[in-house]
């Protein structure tokens, strides 16, 4: 891209990288989230169950910057899944104003079929492109994620 291309304002919002990542977002969240709904669990609690589980004890502050929600919005949706029975909050033995997190049983029991939805949604989505492409588009938008990021850590 020529430096005047970068400094272009551009009228076709289907030749923005932006709009186009944010409709495929659209389209692709409204997949999960009917992929999930049998299951009556929403993307983030998705989210939220799938990071528990990769992760030992995970801090709620931790989550909530890895799922991008502010600690109010966290502490409703934990709310929430602790009133479902997906996991469950526990001080912090070593520091009591840091919460842990953990999967309860019936969370542990769902997140196989969860994950069974979620691959289906997947499946449809990679189904028209090489693993070579999808493994570039994937490292891709992982890239793009850090660079808005970054975005919204500069002053």
């Amino acid at each position: 891209m020529s430096e005047s291309d970068s400094h272009r304002v551009e009228a076709d919002v289907d030749g923005s990288v932006a709009i186009l990542l944010v409709r495929a977002g659209q389209h692709a969240l409204r997949a999960v989230d009917a992929a999930l709904a049998p299951f009556h669990v929403s993307v983030t609690q998705y989210l939220v169950l799938a990071y528990v589980a990769r992760d030992d004890a995970p801090t709620a502050g931790a989550l909530a910057r890895h799922a991008n929600l502010d600690s109010g919005a966290m502490t409703r949706l934990l709310d929430r899944m602790e009133e479902q029975g997906l996991l469950a909050r526990r001080l912090d033995a070593g520091d009591r104003r840091v919460v842990r997190l953990s999967m309860t049983d019936h969370g542990r029991r769902m997140l196989p079929g969860l994950n069974h939805a979620i691959v289906h949604v997947h499946d449809a989505l990679a189904h028209a492109h090489s693993g070579t492409e999808l493994e570039r588009f994937m490292a891709y938008l992982h890239g793009a994620i850090g660079a808005v990021t970054s975005l919204k850590e500069k002053p």
